[in-house]
Order: C-alpha cells, then sequence, then structure tokens
C-alpha cells in the first residue's frame, strides 16, 4: 500500500495495515529550508573569504 510518507501504519502478522496515524511534524516544512539556505550561506562566505 503505497501512503504518502507523513503516514504511518502498524501492520498485523498477514501484512494488513491495522492502525495508521500521522508522523506531521513542522520541523517537515521550514527547517529543510533554513538548514539548506545556511549551507548555501556557508559555503558561499567560505567561498569569498578564500578568494
Amino acid at each position: 500500500m503505497l501512503l504518502p510518507r507523513d503516514i504511518v501504519c502498524e501492520e498485523d502478522q498477514f501484512g494488513n495495515p491495522t492502525r495508521c496515524y500521522r508522523t506531521y511534524s513542522a520541523w517537515d516544512d521550514w527547517a529543510r529550508w533554513v538548514v539548506l539556505a545556511v549551507i548555501i550561506v556557508g559555503f558561499f562566505l567560505l567561498f569569498v573569504l578564500c578568494s
């Protein structure tokens, strides 16, 4: 069964989903972009300072 990555299902011994719940986190929405921006700015500053 294909589900979005923020939905997790527990399965019984036959592989059938018994209980599904969302693992939504606000971290997934904005923090990855903040981390990416910090990495890009860090590499840019490193490049400027070393040149």
